[in-house]
This record gives structure tokens, sequence and C-alpha cells, in this order.
């Protein structure tokens, strides 16, 4: 055998049925079972046996691919294989397939791996068949043969901790990073529970719990304290494990150094380095492009009325797998090309520039996410005031679908329609995604959106007036108030919020009054005065009434004073008593009373004195009379 081992490679075992002078194709990541170099098997006299015995318990927190790659021991070439479902994964292998969907997980990963023995084949002595040997090379059948085969296996347990928004990350991750350390030392009781105290107890009980691993189990854990009693079985069961069960790792060796005479011509290429990490990077940020879209999808599905909203993000999604699939099948049938030296590795970059979803190779989807976060962060606003009144309901879903449930004569309903049907933005996105726009000749600013200062600050104070008038006409009988989304595509392409009111299932545009202006005291006289007032700047024109309330100086509760018979801004109040006033004015609309205004400045009326009856003083000589005037002050 040539002691060239530079070619020679290390490769995770994944589950894989590999036997010593197995050949092995590199180009395919596929095992060939069927063909042997030699005319019988390997004795035992060529099998030399080396005893091993190494065992560790670590914990990481980890969960991209090519993390929870490495944890399995597995090359960057066969991590590609893996991606390019050139492998199929089982036992520890299916920890891969384990991804986190969202960023509100916090996950832990406790690895066990175990080493038992390592079987290598000596091949001195061995004779090869010269004829099998030239055939398998001259087709290119394989390109190594198993010489090594390390035996033991891997326990991993994922534990995941959902979080709150109220929650603090950092606190939370360092509290069970330090729990999680004194793993080895919880043991199972007698009574069958573990040496913990109720703090642990109670942290335990927050996580969720699975089990990837090399050794079959009965059953699956899914609490903490059961992942505690496994453990401590398989253990036991390791301890007492057979040396060549499990398969681990394999070594193999190029079959074209096997050529004493150096004739044989190497048949497989290793794809450059620098190729393979930057392909590992791209999946890796592919799939938290995954995630964040995930949340926001996620965020949407709370709130949901948005449910058109969540369309767009499920669009992309799902133009993303697709890309992904499509991806990985062209890297099945690419990979073994490449490895063969029949395809440039520059094809395989080529392709992966696809699912490159960076900034600098997707800047519209890069903005098209940040344009959708801040889009649900207000969304949360509206739903966080909105649901604040009970009375309000929030539909999920057409309200063509719902209209005849409801048996109130009036309904009164905000339409929020931010969103387009054919949104130009999601459109430039999947054409990047597709690769049909090679330039961006606009870079979308919070100007262009939906939600720009001014067109905010309308927004928000419709929703705030119709959430006020939800509140003061709660006991109306024979009103409803709904909200929902709708697409701008029907108001116009106008991105705001509308309010209808349904009369008798008959709709009609409803403005929602603000409250009247504040109303100032003129033509003031002992006994009366005239109070006039503005309109309200939003929906006067609904107002069909006002209604005018005193208060008394000092101490008094405001009542309703009167209600005036039309929608004129000006009225006279007569019949006042001496005394301290002050007024406010509401606007009565067909379905209900609006804000009211602010109060009036204290108005002070002071009665002028009665006239008093003169007494007249009477004596045998004179008779006085008092003519002093009745406003002659002394």
């Amino acid at each position: 055998m040539s002691t060239e081992n530079n070619s020679s490679l290390n490769i995770a075992a994944l589950g894989r049925p590999f036997q010593l002078g197995m050949l092995y194709d590199f180009r395919s990541d596929k095992l060939i079972p069927d063909i042997s170099l030699w005319d019988s098997d390997p004795s035992s006299q060529h099998i030399k046996c080396q005893p091993l015995s190494w065992k560790k318990c670590e914990l990481y927190m980890t969960d991209t691919f090519t993390e929870k790659a490495d944890l399995l021991d597995i090359s960057n070439n066969l991590k590609l294989s893996v991606l390019a479902n050139l492998v199929k994964l089982s036992a520890s292998g299916k920890l891969i397939g384990d991804r986190n969907k969202t960023n509100h997980v916090l996950r832990f990963i406790l690895k066990y791996s175990v080493t038992k023995d390592l079987h290598a084949l000596t091949m001195t002595n061995m004779k090869i068949n010269d004829s099998k040997y030239r055939e398998v090379l001259d087709q290119g059948i394989a390109t190594h043969i198993v010489t090594d085969i390390l035996y033991g296996g891997d326990i991993f347990f994922v534990l995941d901790r959902t979080l709150s928004n109220e929650e603090d990350r950092t606190d939370i991750e360092n509290r069970i990073k330090q729990f999680l350390k004194k793993f080895e030392t919880f043991q199972v009781l007698d009574n069958d529970t573990l040496n913990w105290n109720s703090q642990e107890k109670e942290l335990a009980q927050t996580l969720t719990c699975q089990y990837y691993g090399d050794f079959q189990t009965e059953s699956n854990p899914r609490t903490f304290e059961e992942i505690v009693k496994l453990y401590t079985h398989l253990l036991k069961s390791t301890q007492q494990l057979n040396d060549t069960i499990i398969l681990k790792q394999v070594h193999i060796y190029p079959l074209y150094l096997l050529d004493e005479f150096r004739l044989a011509k190497k048949n497989f290429h290793h794809i450059n380095d620098d190729i393979l990490i930057k392909s590992l990077e791209i999946f890796d940020n592919f799939y938290r492009s995954e995630v964040t879209l995930n949340d926001l999808k996620s965020s949407l599905s709370f709130l949901r009325i948005f449910y058109r909203s969540e369309k767009q993000i499920l669009t992309v999604l799902t133009r993303l797998s697709d890309i992904e699939n499509h991806t990985r099948n062209k890297m099945m049938e690419l990979l073994p090309k490449i490895r063969g030296g029949f395809v440039k590795e520059t094809a395989l970059t080529k392709l992966l520039n696809k699912l490159d979803l960076s900034p600098s190779n997707q800047p519209r989807l890069t903005d098209w996410i940040q344009f959708k976060r801040e889009e649900i962060n207000i969304f949360q606003d509206f739903m966080n005031d909105l649901r604040k009144q009970d009375n309000i309901r929030q539909l999920a879903r057409p309200f063509a679908d719902v209209q005849m449930n409801y048996a109130s004569k009036y309904i009164l309903r905000l339409i929020i329609h931010v969103t387009e049907r054919n949104d130009l933005f999601l459109k430039e996105v999947l054409q990047c995604l597709d690769g049909n726009i090679k330039e961006l000749t606009h870079r979308y600013t919070t100007q262009d959106f939906w939600f720009n200062d001014d067109n905010l600050s309308l927004i928000m104070n419709r929703i705030r007036l119709f959430i006020k008038f939800a509140e003061l006409n709660n006991s109306q009988p024979n009103l409803e108030f709904i909200v929902n989304e709708e697409y701008a595509d029907e108001f116009q392409m106008y991105k705001g919020v509308t309010c209808l009111l349904y009369e008798d299932s008959v709709a009609t545009n409803f403005e929602i009054p603000s409250k009247p202006g504040r109303p100032i005291a003129t033509k003031v006289s002992d006994r009366s005065l005239t109070l006039d007032w503005s309109k309200p700047i939003y929906g006067s024109q609904h107002i069909k009434q006002y209604k005018i309330y005193s208060k008394g100086i000092p101490n008094y509760k405001w009542k309703l004073l009167l209600t005036t018979p039309h929608a004129k801004t000006s009225v006279n109040i007569p019949n006042l008593r001496k005394g301290k006033y002050q007024f406010k004015i509401q606007g009565t609309t067909l379905v209900g009373d609006t804000i009211k205004s602010d109060a009036s400045d204290i108005i002070d009326l002071k009665q002028s004195p009665q006239p008093s009856v003169p007494v007249p003083i009477v004596t045998q000589q004179n008779a006085t009379v008092d003519v002093t005037p009745p406003w002659h002050t002394q």
C-alpha cells in the first residue's frame, strides 16, 4: 500500500452499513456493497483491533446546519452530500433535520459521545484480484476502499425553551446553562425522582426535550426528568455494549494508490475548501432568513385580522422552499460530476448564487423583510389598542362570509386596507429571487411605504376615534362594532382606513366625528347666555344633534342640560340661576354619541337685585317715602 495518505478521508458513518474492504464512491458518497477486490471477504487475521475507551458529555448552543453537522463530525464534502440528499440520515444523524423554526426559542444540545474500539484492515499478504481492480477503475465504479472502522456512538438531547416577549433572553439563557452543566450529577433516586431542588425542578419544567441517538430506545423522552432517566439507562447499556455493534466513523483510502506501478489515474476531485465553506454559509444564511420570515408570519397569525399580509409572507416562504428544493435536486446531479472532474467547480458557485439571500446579493428581499418587520410592529400597535375595547370584534375572514350572522340593525365596520393584492414590492422580490431582475434602479425608503409619518398619523387618529366611539356607545342596542382587513385594490389603491355604516345590511360611508370645539359663552345676561362652538374637525357631516352638558362650580357633577333639535353650533340657554357654570358639547349621530368637547371657561352669572318696595314713614306732622332707585349704590 502506498504511503501517500493525504488523499485518505475520515467520514462519518451516519448509520450506513460499512464493512472493512467495502468499496466506496466518494463522488456520490455511495457504498458499493456487491463488488469486492478480493475473492473472499477479509479474514480475522487481516483485521487489527485496537481497544479504545473514551467518552465525553458536552453542552452546546447551536442550530445551524453547519454547526450541527460538526457535532456529528461530518466533513465539509459530506455536508454538501447531505444537503444534496445524496446521503440519507438515520439514528443520531437525524439531529440535522431538527431545525428550529423560530428565533423565540433558546436551543441547547447535550452531546454524549462514546468510542469503543477501532478495527483496521491490514492489507499485507492480502492479494487483490487484479482483474476486478482494473474493472472497478476502468468502469469508474468506485473511488475508495474502507480500511478502518471506528465503533462507538453518539447521544443527543435537544432541549428547547420558548421565550415570551417580556422575558430577558440573556438571563434565562445563563440560568439554563448553569443548570445543564449539572446534568451528569443528577441521579434517579429509589422513589423514581431526581435529586434536585424545587428551583431546578421548576426550571426543568420549562424545557421541551427530544432524543437523537445511535442507541435504540423504547420511547422518546419529552421531559427533562425522562432524559435523565434515559441517559442513566443508556450509560449502563453502553458499558455492556458489544464493541462492533455501532459504526461511528470510517477511514477510506483511494483506490488509485493501490496500484504498485502507479499506472492508475485518480478518478475523483476534491472541491476547493473555500467553495465548500462559502456554500455552507449560503445554506445557513438561507435557513436564518426562513426563520425570520416564519417569525413574522407567526406574529401575523397571532394578530388574526391581517391574514392578507400573512399570505404575502407565505408566498415568499413557498418560493424560498421551491428554490431550496430545486437547488438541492440540482446539487444531487452536479456534485458527482464535479467530484468526477467532468464539470468545473464554478457550476456549483453559480447554482448556489440563487440561494444566496445576503443583503449584497438580495437587497430587495432584505428591504422587504425590514418593511414587513416595521409593518407588523405597527399592526401590533393597532391591535393592542383595539383589544382594549371588548365590544369590537376582529374578523379573521372576509366580512361577506359572516355579514348575515349579525342580527343588529346597525353595523359599524372599520376596514384597514394597506395591502395590495398584486403588490409591486412583493412582485419585485419574487422576480429577484427567480433571477429575472439583474439590477435594481430604486431602493425603497419609509416615505415609499403606507406608514410614512403623515399617513400613519391620519390612520392612527381614525382608529382611536373608532375605539373611543365604541367605548362611548357600548350599551347602544342594535349596534355592532367590527374591524377587518381588505385589499387596497377595493379602495382605489388608497392605503389607509375606511369606516362603513351598515343599516339593515345597506352600507354607507361613515366618518366618525371627532370632538366638537370648546364652547364659548356670548351674550351673557343675568339669567341666560348663548353658547357657540365649532364643528368637529372630522365627521361633522354625520352630526344630527348636539348635547349640552353643564356643571355648577364648585363640586357639582356634569349633567345633561339640553339637546339641540338640530346640528347648528350655537344655542341659547335661558332661565339660569345666579352662580358659576362650565359647559361641554357632545355630538349625536344616527348610531351614537361622539367624544365630549373640552370644558368651557368658568362663566359667572351675577343677577341684578330685585326692586324693593318703599316703606312709608308717617307721623302726625310728616309722611316720608324712600324713592332711591334700586340701582343706586351707597
